[in-house]
C-alpha cells in the first residue's frame, strides 16, 4: 500500500482543478483511502497544492532565510 502522503500528492493537482462535486469525491475517496478527517485531508490537499505550485512557478520557499 501506497504511503498517504503518496496518495495525496497524486490527487493534489486533479482536486486543484476540479469543481465543487468533483472535490466531494476526491476527498471521498481520500478519506477512505487515508483516515483521514474531512477537514484534515482537505487542509493536507491545500497546503501541498500551494507547495506544488510555487515550485511549478520558480518561486523561492518562503521558509529558507
Amino acid at each position: 500500500m501506497k504511503t498517504r502522503r503518496e496518495i495525496l500528492q497524486k490527487r493534489v493537482m486533479e482536486y486543484k482543478q476540479a469543481r465543487k462535486k468533483e472535490k466531494g469525491e476526491i476527498l471521498g475517496e481520500v478519506q477512505k483511502i487515508t483516515g483521514y478527517n474531512r477537514k484534515y485531508a482537505i487542509a493536507l490537499i491545500t497546503k501541498l497544492g500551494k507547495t506544488i505550485s510555487a515550485i511549478m512557478d520558480g518561486k523561492p520557499d518562503h521558509q529558507t532565510v
